[in-house]
């Protein structure tokens, strides 16, 4: 009997690859699925599954929200233009581990979505032909996350400026130029930006536009102290400021030439100096800091964190311990 009251399925290489027919044939209803590809290596599946999960895709119609993972060097060629995904799609969410690079003169399995999918309000974008697909507008789309090894700069900007409704952007990119984060902050309804790159030799970033709908601003990597302060100061009405995983560059930021007060300074447990700390304190620019650590450690290590802390005595923060992985210093004297 088909399980007509299912509306998600999660799915891995070896289940897939014996039950592909079995599947379509049972989960009619299916609004959600979940397939992950990361068991390929230890099952010797080979990448065998690439096509049935095609077969799955394309034969639920239904389908609305899909998340695919799997290795890099696994990623999904296909041979034909016609359309995988059903027009009732409204989010692809894909997750590739390990190094990789995306050829230009292959197609790939979301290649063929286009401007035709306008149920669509999230999707990931690996590649300059998804780019260039979605470049004339998606009146629906919200969220996207854009990672390309060999970013075509040109298709970028299109992208941005045909779609300046989105309201969360993640942009993970080998190199920035200054038109492309020129672009992003001429987006006036964008309230979430992760900008996160590695190559920034031949980058210069002068006159930046305003923006005064980023709320929250997440910095990560390598971007350069003098770059990121001008990209945190051109957000107007910042709220979050996240420099969590902002770890190369974190301690050459100069703090006294921040623009404005900024609500919440997201910290990692391990990247900032004390001298950060002191100056951030003189300077009274968050009304919170918000440190966390990302990994486990011993009880002594988060004993002796505490004692380092405690023992700047600061003037203007309130130093706070929610959990032995998170804590807070408090802004306590606001005056000017």
């Amino acid at each position: 009997p088909k399980l007509k009251l299912a509306q998600s399925v999660y799915l891995d290489c070896v289940v897939i690859k014996a039950f592909t027919q079995a599947l379509v044939k049972l989960l009619p209803n299916i609004k959600a699925l979940r397939f992950d590809g990361n068991c390929d290596y230890s099952c010797d599946c080979d990448g065998e599954w690439q096509q049935d999960l095609i077969t799955v895709l394309s034969c639920i119609d239904g389908l609305e929200h899909v998340e695919i993972e799997y290795e890099a060097l696994n990623n999904i060629r296909i041979s034909t233009k016609n359309q995988i995904f059903p027009k009732s799609l409204k989010s692809l969410i894909i997750r590739m581990h390990r190094s990789y690079e995306i050829y230009d003169k292959y197609l790939y399995l979301y290649d063929t979505i286009d401007s035709t999918y306008i149920n669509l309000h999230t999707i990931s974008i690996y590649s300059n032909r998804l780019l260039q697909n979605l470049s004339s507008g998606l009146p629906n789309l919200q969220k996207v996350e854009i990672e390309i090894v060999n970013l075509d700069k040109s298709k970028f900007i299109k992208f941005i400026k045909a779609n300046p409704q989105l309201r969360n952007l993640d942009t993970r990119f080998w190199y920035y130029k200054e038109e492309m984060i020129k672009a992003v902050l001429s987006s006036i309804h964008l309230q979430h930006w992760l900008i996160c790159g590695w190559t920034w030799e031949d980058t210069e970033v002068n006159n930046l536009p305003s923006n005064y709908s980023i709320k929250h601003l997440r910095i990560s990597y390598d971007v350069p102290a003098p770059i990121a302060l001008k990209i945190i100061n051109a957000c107007k009405s910042i709220k979050n400021l996240d420099l969590s995983c902002y770890e190369y560059h974190l301690n050459s930021l100069e703090w006294s030439k921040f623009e404005r007060r900024i609500n919440i300074l997201n910290l990692s447990y391990d990247k900032w100096t004390p001298n950060d700390i002191k100056e951030i304190d003189a300077s009274r620019l968050f009304n919170s800091i918000h440190i966390e650590r990302r990994y486990n450690i011993d009880e002594n290590t988060i004993k002796l964190y505490i004692d380092k802390i405690n023992s700047f005595k600061l003037n203007n923060y309130k130093f706070i311990i929610l959990t032995t992985k998170s804590f807070i210093l408090e802004l306590i004297n606001k005056t000017n």
